[in-house]
């Protein structure tokens, strides 16, 4: 009986370090292709390194961590190679294959809303960026936030159950300040909406860097709207809402956010 126990505590030991050892040497080698990449980048190879990010953020096994910097790498290898019309597809299929990484949604986020917001819709298509041949030139301001609130949300539930609170309270005020996107000084007054995160927006046709300016917000006895804190974003009411309960559930997770939250609240 004991041979047997011992055989088996054996066999397990091996196994697990077999398999910790693999993950270290599988780890090494993608550490190895990333520096490649970036090699190729800092060289103008944006080919080569596009093909080499591109990998990365596509392997199920990328760095948890480091998964959402591969993608950035990537398309901006994309946008330096003019094929910008290739972005979106290959931005959510990373997004599929890390749907439970809130680190890369995170990222991914941030992707959208530092993406060109234009492009041509071509027989139906949508084209990302400049095109030739022409076509029904449009805007994705309203749908590259709403689709990076939506990445935010997924990513919530992942993000308050990591163990690095101070990572977690960084998320919340990244929320919040994407809440924000287009919402401040002179639009603040758009605050008052609750966006629809079920439903993309349609594609709209011109630039769309058009304001609408109403000035500050008030209620209906003309006082300042400075929105309350709901108990939690689900049942907001408003987008300003869900903006007040971020920056609350950031100094939560991160006390030393705190000048960071007032700061914020306190520019509005």
């Amino acid at each position: 009986m004991k041979i047997k126990v011992l055989f088996g505590l054996f066999t397990f030991s091996s196994v697990f370090l077999g398999g910790w050892a693999m993950s270290a040497t599988v780890l090494t080698d993608m550490q190895s292709q990333r520096e490649q990449a970036y090699k190729s980048y800092q060289q103008g190879n944006y080919k080569d390194a596009y093909d080499g990010y591109r990998k990365l953020a596509l392997d199920p096994n990328d760095d948890l961590r480091l998964a959402g910097g591969d993608l950035s790498m990537a398309t901006s290898c994309l946008q330096s190679l003019n094929r910008a019309d290739e972005i979106d597809e290959f931005r959510e299929a990373v997004v599929d294959v890390h749907k439970n990484n809130w680190r890369l949604l995170q990222a991914a986020a941030s992707n959208y809303l530092n993406d060109q917001h234009y492009g041509f819709i071509v027989a139906g298509k949508f084209y990302r960026g400049n095109k030739r041949g022409g076509g029904n030139w449009v805007n994705t301001n309203d749908r590259d936030r709403i689709r990076a609130l939506q990445l935010m949300v997924q990513a919530m539930p992942l993000a308050q159950k990591d163990d690095d609170h101070r990572e977690g309270g960084a998320f919340f005020l990244s929320l919040a300040d994407m809440l924000l996107a287009n919402r401040r000084g002179e639009e603040a007054w758009r605050l008052q909406y609750l966006s629809d995160l079920k439903t993309l927006p349609d594609y709209e046709p011109g630039w769309g860097n058009y304001r609408e300016t109403r000035g500050a917000p008030v209620d209906a006895d003309g006082k300042p709207v400075f929105h309350t804190i709901p108990k939690n974003f689900e049942t907001s009411e408003s987008d300003g809402q869900r903006w007040r309960w971020c920056l609350q559930k950031a100094v939560e997770f991160d006390a030393g956010l705190v000048d960071n939250a007032r700061k914020q609240f306190a520019d509005f």
